[in-house]
């Protein structure tokens, strides 16, 4: 299978991957059970009533099902995003910003490219996540990631400028 095609091969290059992805797909089945028969099938017989993102194995479970909970990360990552547009039954937030230490401030940097242009935006916020400052400002670069680094370094001229200690 890992052979080029034109050795006779089905020109996988990354197995490893391409098993996740499999593992991945029958656990959005579990996860979408009301939508896929299947999926109701894969529930019911093994889930029994329980969640799938807070589903744990036990020894006596299946290959197939301890394989499908152990890629289920997988899925967590992009399940709210999916969620809004295909209304899962249930949408697991991921954490997207921890406060910093007592005393400490945490910058967030971002940059949006678009029609030409391209801007940046830093956000500094304290350990109760209340918003300190925000800045932004119009890059000219092409490169996203010059650009990102661009957006890091105003953010951290802006720290030095307030006299801010501890940054995270």
């Amino acid at each position: 299978m890992c052979l080029p095609k034109a050795q006779g091969g089905l020109g996988f290059r990354k197995s490893m991957e391409i098993n996740q992805a499999l593992l991945a797909k029958w656990g959005w089945a579990l996860l979408n059970e009301n939508q896929w028969l299947c999926g109701q099938v894969l529930s019911a017989k093994y889930l029994r009533g329980n969640s799938f993102f807070n589903f744990s194995c036990k020894n006596s479970n299946s290959w197939f099902l301890k394989n499908v909970v152990r890629y289920r990360e997988i899925l967590k990552k992009g399940a709210y995003y999916v969620s809004v547009l295909f209304s899962l039954p249930e949408v697991v937030i991921p954490q997207r910003w921890t406060p910093p230490p007592e005393d400490w401030i945490k910058i967030n940097c971002d940059v949006k490219v678009g029609c030409g242009s391209m801007c940046g935006v830093a956000l500094a916020r304290n350990h109760t996540s209340s918003i300190l400052w925000v800045t932004t400002n119009k890059l000219n670069f092409e490169d996203l990631l010059i650009g990102e680094a661009g957006t890091c370094q105003f953010a951290m001229e802006k720290v030095v400028l307030l006299k801010y200690f501890f940054v995270n």
